[in-house]
């Protein structure tokens, strides 16, 4: 007799168990490439958060099996009990195809108890035959702990590989030119409003370091590109703010107002240009000091007075190794521009009885430091990408294409690189119902992730560009939704409904110490569509008349 859980299923219907989500036959075809991608970013980014090389069909080594001390918390949860069969199991040939594997049986739950249910075999049995059940302290059927189930790993998928798995490319790392660092901290020198941004690929958190000690050792203020806003402490007195959708309107004035524009890792596109107006292209009148690793994005649309090519880590640390400028004229703008990025973050009014302001305030006080936090693309994201301050690197993870979904995927892929750390996955409705049912996959592997619901009943971005276009235009942008809290609950994660914002604080608490996936579903009104107006606000200006000349 074969439990769906027992340790002696064949490695491979576990591999092919943990990849059931992805299956791209499983998705309906009107969200099939948003969710693909998504699927396939998820899935590669656990390897890279586990550390395991890109190569092949090996490319994940996956690591989702937990610490000796998580185990050992998970088995002091659930208790393996004998079961008696109360009918005659079916043959079962196949998984998910044949006759329903799930036969009533009868067991005594570690409280003395005797219970029935249903339980889940994998081959024929008669009635009367003794199986080994899994039960929480309540004596309800369960999963069983970390270290009983078998997944496959990278070295055991290349042993029986019908082809040799391919080698492991490492990017080589580029240094930078002495002369240009010196060139570089002679711009700086007679610069009198610099300003720094960092973002793209390639960082570390020597890197980090190292940057935060050159913008301290020279006050320089520092503005993290879009989606990277975790390579430099949000808290710390030199952060300026991120660079993006929804700029804070004074730290964009200062970096048209810079003299001097210190940019490191970032491509400078569309996203951190703020549509090309934050730059005048080909020329632009800062000072532009471009570094980054590839010679094809130097010069690619803005001409850089000095263009640099060097991977991030070196560059960091040569920075970090200059000598500090004596009395820069700049003198108290990182102070004034950090100042600036507090007050952006100052509450406004919000429509209904729930107050994302607030929201975000709370996970701000209540996650721990290294609490990883995903999320998708839409305007519901604003609102956490404005006011949580990410402390450190690799805390924040979100899609710089704008792909939709990306949040559920993303934190299933951290959290089960990561299980001792907390991983938060704040999604919008219509962004959730992307990838939702990897909600599935969550609870098969106990990944205790806080699935964050922002729901008000339409897709909120494309309804606000309507708005702005065609006032009063609805088409195709409202959504009929499920319970979120009972779908979860369904799943067998933990579900609760949010409606007001006093109930957020209490939920968040339970769902962050219930040691299995739990999902708040937030109901948010359906004015609240931005940050800064609500539909009616944007219909009138919509509407309004032009202003005479």
């Amino acid at each position: 007799m074969k439990l769906r859980h027992g340790p002696k299923l064949p490695r491979t219907y576990w591999l092919s168990r943990m990849l059931r989500g992805w299956r791209l036959d499983r998705n309906p075809v009107r969200r099939g490439s948003d969710r693909a991608e998504t699927a396939v970013l998820g899935v590669l980014l656990a390897a890279f958060l586990a550390g395991a090389p890109f190569a092949g069909h090996a490319a994940g080594s996956w690591a989702y099996a937990a610490s000796a001390r998580e185990a050992q918390a998970q088995q002091a949860r659930v208790h393996q009990v004998p079961a008696t069969l109360l009918q005659a199991a079916s043959p079962w040939t196949a998984y998910n195809s044949g006759d329903a594997p799930y036969v009533d049986a009868r067991w005594r739950a570690p409280d003395g108890q005797v219970r029935t249910g249903q339980v889940f075999v994998l081959s024929a049995a008669a009635a009367g035959s003794t199986v080994m059940v899994w039960t929480n302290q309540a004596g309800q059927l369960t999963i069983p702990p970390l270290q009983d189930t078998q997944v496959v790993n990278r070295a055991d998928q290349a042993a029986t590989a019908a082809v040799a798995d391919v080698a492991r490319v490492d990017v080589p790392v580029v240094q930078p030119a002495p002369a240009q660092i010196a060139q570089l901290h002679a711009l700086l020198a007679g610069a009198q409003r610099p300003v720094v941004i960092a973002g793209g690929s390639g960082w570390s958190a020597q890197g980090c370091a190292n940057l935060a000690c050159f913008a301290e050792a020279n006050a320089l203020p520092v503005a993290c590109a879009f989606r990277n806003q975790d390579v430099f402490d949000n808290r710390h007195p030199n952060y300026a703010g991120d660079v993006g959708i929804g700029i804070n309107p004074k730290l964009a004035a200062r970096i048209r107002d810079a003299d001097v524009l210190l940019v490191i890792g970032e491509r400078l596109g569309e996203m951190v240009t703020g549509g090309y107006t934050l730059l005048a292209a080909p020329q632009s009148k800062q000072a532009l000091i471009h570094v980054h690793p590839g010679a094809d994005e130097l010069g690619r649309v803005y001409q850089p007075a000095l263009a640099i090519q060097t991977s991030v880590a070196p560059a960091c640390a040569a920075l970090a190794a200059l000598a500090p400028i004596d009395a820069p004229a700049w003198s108290g703008s990182a102070a004034a521009a950090h100042a600036e990025y507090l007050a952006w973050q100052t509450p406004q009014p919000m429509p209904g009885s729930l107050d994302l302001w607030q929201i975000v305030a709370t996970l701000r006080e209540r996650l721990p430091e290294d609490t990883i936090l995903a999320s998708g693309a839409g305007n519901y994201a604003t609102w956490l990408h404005r006011l949580y301050r990410y402390p450190a690197f690799r805390t924040q993870l979100a899609p710089y294409n704008g792909s939709m979904g990306y949040g559920v995927a993303a934190a299933i892929a951290a959290k089960a690189a990561h299980p001792d750390r907390t991983v938060v996955s704040w999604n919008g409705d219509g962004c959730f119902l992307m990838n939702g049912q990897e909600l599935a996959t969550a609870v098969q592997y106990r990944l205790g992730i806080v699935f964050v619901v922002v729901d008000n009943g339409m897709y909120g971005t494309i309804r606000m560009h309507q708005e702005r276009q065609y006032p009063a235009r609805v088409y195709a942008t409202d959504l009929v939704n499920p319970d979120f809290a009972a779908l979860a609950r369904a799943y067998g994660a933990d579900g609760e409904t949010v409606s007001r914002t006093d109930q957020f604080a209490p939920a968040l608490e339970r769902a962050l110490t219930a040691g299995r996936p739990a999902l708040l579903h937030l109901l948010l009104d359906r004015q609240a569509i931005t940050m800064n107006a609500t539909i009616d606000d944007l219909r009138r200006q919509a509407t309004a008349a032009p202003a005479p000349r």
